[in-house]
């Protein structure tokens, strides 16, 4: 059962669910450009403006313009989007924003949202680069995001004390990404620590692993992640660094992971990961690595359930694909995201269960434990909801497992604000 019909009646059923009873909220409009309708011209004033559970629409349709949002510290739920008209079938557009973006202080029982931006440089050297989410007891979702780093000074990629994060679909480069005490899943992304290339006195030189796990527990699906290359810069070297190393907590290397180390000076590739501590690593057979892991890591293998689809575009195709055992059937599902998650004896549910709904379900296949669906996502889809997919698999030997869900928001169809 995969008709690529059957999202649309999910996605309509979910929408009229949330139209219930809920408390006014408003939509500010952030145009560097100041055209018709803008409220603000940059970030942090509308942020200053809005009120918890508030949409922040930030446009970038002026491919000439040489204006741009500046960094915001958020200290509220909030939901901030990027809308661009500038994108195409394929390759969604992105709002872009030169600085840092401090998210903080987001409470117990919320929901912080960050899409569709690109953070790159300010244009002073060595000013507050990247992402800082710290002492965040709500939830965090982040999709389609890139972090344009290049392991300057001022550059930083860290999730601290934060209790529920959800990545998908992100490119975060430059200075490695960092979680400390928080919980994450992070699916179809791109982290990695990049190679320093800026001699002293502008900025102590390092190198960085493509992610660091430090009392943390943190889920990769569909993720590679890159450690830096060896560097020689005076007054010293600076070593290849591995792919990942967890120095306290757990990592899970998920599905269709690839763990790579950075190259030394000879050209041999480092580990693709490590522990330190009491660190431990779970290991999908359908992962892979380059040049294994660090002396005395044991990674526990397993077969992992998963489920991750590529981006949804209003008006475009997209694929989903669930992971499990070889020869489960599986029944894939949608709805709201539910965070958390109602507890089952099959794992949490993560989908508000009245608006779940099936949209398709087979066989994994016996030689990788996969399916893949085929959708189409309708341009009904507001973008400024969290989705999410899960599926329930029923192993040969009669067990039922729930795998973790995949939250989502859909992108804004390309061409248009």
């Amino acid at each position: 059962m995969n008709s690529p019909y059957l999202p649309i009646v999910f996605f309509l059923a979910s929408v009229v669910e949330l139209m219930g009873p809920c408390p006014a909220q408003t939509t500010w409009i952030v145009d560097p450009d100041n055209s018709p309708g803008t409220q603000f011209t940059d970030l942090q004033p509308a942020v200053n403006a809005a009120s918890a559970g508030d949409t922040i629409k930030i446009l970038w349709w002026n491919v000439n313009s040489a204006t741009r949002c500046s960094g915001a510290v958020i200290d509220k739920p909030l939901k901030i989007i990027g809308v661009s008209s500038l994108g195409a079938p394929g390759y969604p557009g992105h709002a872009i924003i030169l600085g840092e973006l401090e998210v903080r202080n987001v409470p117990l029982g919320s929901d912080m949202v960050l899409a569709n931006l690109v953070i790159g440089h300010p244009r002073t050297y060595g000013q507050p680069t990247g992402l800082y989410v710290h002492d965040v007891a709500g939830r965090l979702y982040m999709s389609n995001m890139t972090l344009a780093g290049f392991a300057d000074p001022g550059e930083i990629c860290l999730f601290q004390d934060c209790a529920d994060v959800a990545i998908h679909s992100a490119d975060l480069s430059g200075p490695g990404v960092s979680f400390i005490r928080s919980h994450a899943h992070v699916s179809l992304a791109y982290l990695q620590g990049m190679d320093v290339s800026f001699p002293p006195p502008l900025g102590p030189p390092t190198t960085s692993e493509g992610l660091v796990v430090e009392d943390s527990d943190v889920t990769l699906v569909d993720c590679t992640v890159q450690g830096a290359d060896y560097q020689a810069l005076p007054p010293g070297s600076y070593p290849a660094r591995m792919g990942a190393i967890v120095r306290s907590g757990v990592l899970h290397i998920g599905p269709a992971c690839q763990m790579w180390g950075g190259y030394f000076q000879s050209g041999i590739e480092q580990y693709g990961f490590g522990t330190t501590g009491n660190g431990q690593v779970f290991f999908d057979y359908r992962a892979t690595t380059t040049n294994g892991w660090s002396v005395g890591t044991t990674p526990i293998f397993e077969h992992a359930p998963a489920a991750e689809h590529t981006l949804a575009v209003q008006n475009e195709p997209y694929l989903a694909r669930v992971f499990g055992e070889h020869n489960a059937f599986t029944i894939l599902c949608a709805g709201t995201s539910l965070r958390p998650g109602l507890p089952t004896p099959f794992g949490d549910l993560g989908l508000d269960p009245g608006s779940l709904f099936m949209i398709g379900a087979g066989m994994l296949s016996n030689t990788n434990g996969s399916l893949q669906f085929n959708f189409f996502c309708p341009n009904v889809v507001p973008i400024d909801f969290v989705f999410a997919f899960q599926a329930a698999n029923l192993n040969p030997d009669g067990s039922i497992v729930l795998t973790p869900p995949d939250p989502f928001l859909v992108v804004r169809e390309a061409g248009h604000l």
